[in-house]
């Protein structure tokens, strides 16, 4: 690995582990505090699986994985910030946005610095099928179980 791009993994790296530090957060809190089913906390979480492809992509330092989770990353990153407060707990919810975004970020830099335009094409390209095909399914979960939305709107930590 050349020294320029020694900096770029070691940022990569505070990113990828800090994402890894929310998801355990989030897993913690909707699977042993709210007591959600994996399948619930999967939808209504769907930030968590999104983080997790870019995971695998960045520690297996495959790029096709990486870029797969783009479409993800920046759906679920981007717009949490409009879906949640910004006060509470929603600010940690709200600090997971932004890491997701920072590491949609990161990954189109590692493209354009690495210029590995194929598999990156060929991750994103698959990520964008899988997650056009996912949403419908994920969203139609989250409408048809509102009593977990409600058991996320209570106020256990406000």
């Amino acid at each position: 690995m050349n020294q320029a791009r020694i900096p770029l993994r070691k940022t990569g790296m505070v990113i990828a582990l800090m994402n890894l530090i929310i998801i355990i957060n989030a897993a913690a809190y909707f699977l042993f505090k709210l007591k959600f089913p994996f399948i619930a906390w999967i939808a209504f979480n769907a930030c968590a699986p999104s983080v997790l492809i870019f995971l695998a992509g960045f520690f297996s330092k495959q790029r096709a994985i990486m870029t797969a989770s783009l479409p993800f990353l920046l759906f679920f990153g981007i717009d949490g910030l409009f879906e949640f407060g910004w006060t509470g707990f929603d600010i940690i919810t709200q600090v997971g946005h932004i890491l997701m975004i920072l590491a949609a970020l990161y990954i189109i830099i590692i493209v354009i610095i690495e210029k590995k335009w194929k598999p990156s094409l060929a991750g994103f390209i698959a990520g964008l099928i899988f997650f056009l095909a996912l949403i419908p399914h994920q969203q139609g979960y989250v409408a048809s179980h509102q009593e977990f939305l409600k058991k996320i709107a209570a106020p256990v930590f406000k």
